[in-house]
């Protein structure tokens, strides 16, 4: 068995709450359908050709603002005018917490091990995410879809990481 060199750990769901653990409340509360609210934000997410407005955000090969439109016109065409998605950040927004423990872990395993943080996000969000967690002094490598124009799940960003981390 080959030792482990590196630990390679996701961002949202693992340092943190999972950004869309309102949505179910939100879905009840407006009588919608569970996971229709996922489903205007991102599609089939594990979609490999990866077409989705959402899985384009976070290659970064659209900005939040043209996002945000286009899902404005999608959440009209599928809930109706007077759904206002302004409502679905607020549910994110409401329901984030850091695990704090994942950060605790790191800084005991990051003297052993090389780090690295992967993470599908949002050019314009960079500043706010990294401010979350002290990303510098736990990650020799942070891997940030937005700006390698690569995303989980497609091999080549797992190898781009890899590559980056050194193993």
């Amino acid at each position: 068995m080959r030792p482990i060199r590196a630990l390679l750990l996701d961002y949202s769901g693992v340092f943190t709450t999972p950004p869309f653990s309102g949505f179910p409340a939100l879905e009840a509360a407006k009588g919608l359908d569970p996971g229709a609210l996922l489903e205007l934000l991102w599609g089939n997410y594990g979609d490999r050709a990866g077409t989705h407005a959402w899985h384009r955000l976070e290659r970064g090969e659209m900005t939040f603002a043209e996002y945000w439109a286009d899902m404005q016109e999608r959440a009209k065409s599928s809930f109706g005018d007077d759904f206002d998605v302004s409502e679905m950040a607020m549910a994110m927004r409401d329901n984030f917490a850091v695990h704090h423990v994942m950060v605790t872990r790191v800084r005991e395993l990051r003297p052993t091990y090389k780090t690295a943080l992967l993470t599908n996000n949002v050019k314009e969000f960079g500043d706010g995410w990294r401010s979350t967690i002290p990303v510098d002094e736990l990650f020799d490598v942070v891997i940030d879809s937005s700006h390698v124009g690569k995303r989980k799940p497609e091999a080549d960003y797992f190898a781009h990481a890899l590559e980056a981390v050194g193993v």
